[in-house]
């Protein structure tokens, strides 16, 4: 996967988590309304959490190549 697309789904990622947060402060009035939330985040996070690592490769790869 190329960097701006990594980059790409990385802002997608965050301002969906954004959101959630905004109506976590503003709108969530019962627990369930919660939990609902948390679970639509958790694709979200799992995209961030992949991408980060693909980027922690790529900069490991080139960081292995700087030294030889």
């Amino acid at each position: 996967m190329k960097t701006t697309k990594i980059i790409l789904r990385i802002d997608n990622a965050l301002f969906q988590l954004q959101n959630a947060h905004s109506l976590l402060e503003t709108s969530v009035a019962s627990a369930d309304a919660a939990r609902s939330l948390a679970t639509m985040m958790q694709p979200a996070l799992d995209d961030l959490c992949r991408s980060v690592e693909r980027l922690m490769g790529k900069a490991g790869k080139a960081g292995r190549r700087d030294h030889v």
